[in-house]
């Protein structure tokens, strides 16, 4: 039972994420769950978008995300595979993909296994993690892809350890927000 990281993609998502993920793993002792996708660019969303369109016309779409319409463009999705634990053998057939997206679900996040589009399995090996968003909340227009999502960078909740360990309150400040930094938690913009 593992989260694998192996090319560093974890730090480049939000701490939300990371910490479902976390779980995730904790519930499957049976597989490792190895990220082989985590943040993009905008540019990168945009390059993937056009397979099947733009390029590599007899290829089917990887994905039908355009700009920060992505949730791996403000970091709040991943693409895992799966393995066996503690070997190299896949594990990735469908039904297993179905168990890991209903724990998935249970922890709040959504998986891409119900999605249309993809194929018999959707796109099994995606988990987003947005509780309370819409993607219209972080990106009115795709368009706008890197302003959109240099401003989703700075309205970010992040740990103290991730961020600046401090952020001066306006005048009042909720209790709940001075709570948030209290403990550890900041609301940064």
């Amino acid at each position: 039972m593992a989260l694998l990281d192996p090319q560093g993609r974890l730090g480049a998502v939000t701490w939300r994420l990371r910490h479902q993920l976390a779980a995730l793993a904790r519930r499957v002792p049976e597989f490792d769950l190895v990220v082989r996708s985590g943040r993009r660019s905008c540019r990168e969303q945009y390059d993937l978008h056009g397979i099947g369109r733009r390029y590599n016309l007899g290829s089917p779409p990887v994905t039908y995300a355009r700009g920060c319409q992505s949730w791996h463009v403000s970091g709040r999705a991943v693409d895992l595979n799966l393995r066996i634990a503690g070997t190299q053998q896949d594990a990735g057939s469908c039904q297993n993909y179905a168990q890991l997206g209903q724990l998935w679900e249970a922890l709040g996040g959504r998986w891409g296994g119900r999605f249309g589009g993809f194929g018999e399995c959707g796109d099994a090996g995606h988990f987003e993690y947005h509780p309370g968003l819409e993607v219209s909340d972080v990106c009115p227009n795709p368009d706008l892809c890197d302003q959109v999502a240099a401003e989703v960078d700075t309205l970010t909740v992040a740990p103290w350890y991730y961020r600046v360990p401090w952020i001066p309150l306006a005048a009042g400040a909720s209790a709940g927000a001075a709570l948030a930094v209290s403990s550890g938690w900041l609301l940064q913009r």
